[in-house]
């Protein structure tokens, strides 16, 4: 009597299912180089306006509706200058663009400068705008610095609810600081303790991180510095565009990922 096991294996044919593999991969590698060969195409058929404005405005209408061409192609052609600096100059002055979505601090529209912007947008559904993640203006001489943002003591009502809770084994609602003002985040009577013991140790346990990342999150307002470094050899203390994050675990993840600010290609 013939196996179960011997009776599939004589059913599958693995030199035909083989040779139908490497055909579609063939077929795959045939259709990207044909992809590529047609990129080449639309780019060397690229019109180049002799009028400044003319390229400009040609440039801009390009650069969203064909995201096939590279940006420093169209940067060129609508700047007129070459390389990093039509790049630059180009998204910071041209291509402003209204995301169709509304920024998450102040309700105004979002608008967008850049094609990698629009698709982080997009793919998240919220972002801020540049005047609410820009950094405060510098005060005046003599002014008193605000204070940093921490958790203040809880009062003997407070104190006497959580330990409540904790004696019956609870979880609790507790409204902690939050970059955004205030957020209510569920404690275990673990964390409970812990936050009774030292609010802020309790709200960054609760948010999953240390205490010193869910203090450095509410003091730098979940914005990342751009990592290049100037030419005094220091790192550049500008902020990388459209980055924003709405708990410290994301800014943690967004510090890891890193990024440059417009002036350095961000």
């Amino acid at each position: 009597m013939v196996a179960e096991e011997d009776l599939m294996a004589a059913q599958f044919d693995h030199n035909a299912a083989f040779d139908t593999l490497l055909r579609d991969a063939q077929a795959l590698r045939d259709a990207e180089a044909d992809v590529a060969m047609r990129k080449e195409a639309l780019v060397a058929s690229i019109p180049r306006p002799t009028d400044p404005s003319a390229a400009r405005r040609f440039a801009v209408a390009a650069y969203w509706a064909v995201p096939e061409i590279p940006t420093a192609i169209l940067a060129e052609i609508g700047t007129g200058l070459q390389g990093g600096k039509a790049t630059y100059a180009f998204t910071r002055s041209f291509t402003a663009k209204d995301s169709g979505y509304l920024c998450q601090r102040c309700g105004g529209a979002l608008v967008v400068r850049s094609r990698e912007q629009m698709r982080k947008v997009a793919a998240s559904g919220w972002g801020i705008c540049e005047d609410c993640s820009a950094p405060a203006p510098t005060k005046g001489v003599g002014a008193q610095p605000e204070p940093p943002r921490r958790n203040g003591p809880l009062d003997s009502f407070e104190k006497e609810v959580l330990e409540l809770h904790m004696a019956r084994n609870q979880t609790a609602l507790v409204s902690v600081v939050w970059v955004d003002g205030g957020r209510d985040v569920e404690m275990t009577p673990t964390v409970l303790e812990l936050y009774l013991h030292d609010p802020d140790a309790g709200a960054a346990a609760a948010a999953g991180v240390r205490k010193e990342d869910y203090l450095s999150w509410l003091d730098t307002e979940s914005l990342v510095q751009c990592e290049a470094t100037t030419s005094a050899g220091r790192r550049c203390r500008n902020l990388v565009p459209g980055v924003w994050a709405d708990s410290p675990a994301d800014w943690l993840a967004s510090l890891e990922r890193g990024g440059c600010c417009r002036v350095h290609g961000g």
